[in-house]
């Protein structure tokens, strides 16, 4: 397995600030009464959708002097289909996932793949192909059928179908960032957006079961805390603060803006463990959530934020300052 340079490890634990997220907490700021929505998946075995989504994250590093260096780009295009495989009595679900088309890019280059490439059996090797590690990459994705554990607030419990994409990019760690929202440590909060906008909360200690939000109305505001652990950076809470602004046509449309609070180390930095700070961030979200099927019908997500680094102590310490842009689209497709 090969080692990630510098460079390259300062760019994932920016990219990884953004893209992970773990468990949720929710707080809820009542409005009055009007027109109400139930934020919750209502599965139906044997339905499928289609979605598309189009992701990009630009990665750039700063002076000093405040000077900005060449970017570097990364983008994912993905048509995927989602069958429900069933349903549980209390709503959960299992969910199948299978890749229409997989088209991925990074600095110079661009690399794609269809779904209709037929999956390797379990126990042979993926079989070498002429052509770049990012047609490698995009035909190893592919290939892959995901199944998904659906709890019935629409939270992921599990997913598994990217092990195959796991060990390509183990053995590849330069394209530790090529995939994006939709990497293996990342694909199941990216499928969990669509559809998880209201999840459980928590009931307090004489409750045995969470506590199932009621319909949402226009105006209503509610927040959900999701805490992150991360190697080389610590403990982190992402907070989302969710705005019921309409409902209309059977869509309800949802704003949202978010933030990042990084808990500081109790150990100082070292040489393989480098501080991290969040200079800068700026976040954005939207949704059309389709009140009749229980899904998003499109969803949009921006952010731009600035990690500062520092790696080592003393005049042998070494900083960094990175600038990460994201752009996360995804819409549901006509069937």
């Amino acid at each position: 397995m090969r080692t990630l340079s510098y460079a390259t490890a300062i760019l994932l634990i920016a990219a990884v600030t953004l893209l992970s997220l773990q468990t949720r907490s929710v707080a809820t700021v009542p409005q009055a009464a009007q027109e109400a929505v139930l934020l919750r998946p209502a599965w139906q075995a044997g339905d499928r959708t289609h979605w598309q989504l189009e992701a990009t994250q630009t990665m750039t590093a700063i002076t000093e002097g405040g000077e900005a260096g060449a970017p570097h780009r990364d983008a994912q295009t993905l048509h995927m289909r989602v069958t429900v495989l069933a349903v549980a009595a209390d709503g959960a679900a299992t969910l199948g996932v299978a890749f229409e088309r997989v088209v991925l890019s990074s600095a110079d280059q661009s690399a794609e793949a269809d779904g209709n490439l037929t999956p390797e059996p379990a126990d042979e090797p993926e079989r070498a192909e002429p052509g770049s590690l990012l047609a490698d990459l995009a035909r190893v994705f592919a290939r892959c059928a995901l199944r998904v554990e659906i709890a019935p607030d629409g939270q992921v419990h599990s997913l598994t179908g990217l092990e195959r994409v796991r060990e390509f990019m183990a053995d590849h760690p330069d394209l530790a960032t090529t995939l994006g929202p939709i990497g293996p440590g990342h694909m199941a909060r990216t499928l969990e957006s669509l559809w998880c906008f209201d999840p459980d909360q928590p009931g307090d200690k004489s409750a045995s079961q969470p506590i199932t939000p009621a319909p949402r109305r226009p105006g209503d505001r509610w927040s959900v805390s999701e805490p992150i652990s991360l190697s080389f950076i610590g403990q982190a809470t992402r907070v989302t603060d969710w705005t019921l602004t309409q409902i209309t046509d059977a869509l309800a449309r949802l704003e949202a803006t978010r933030r990042i609070a990084l808990k500081p180390r109790d150990s100082e930095p070292s040489a393989l463990t480098p501080a991290v700070n969040l200079a800068e961030q700026r976040h954005a979200v939207s949704a059309d959530y389709d009140t009749t099927h229980r899904t998003a019908r499109r969803l949009e997500q921006t952010a731009t934020i600035v990690v500062a680094t520092r790696l080592g102590q003393g005049v042998q310490s070494r900083s960094a300052r990175t600038r990460l842009e994201t752009i996360l689209s995804v819409q549901r497709r006509a069937d």
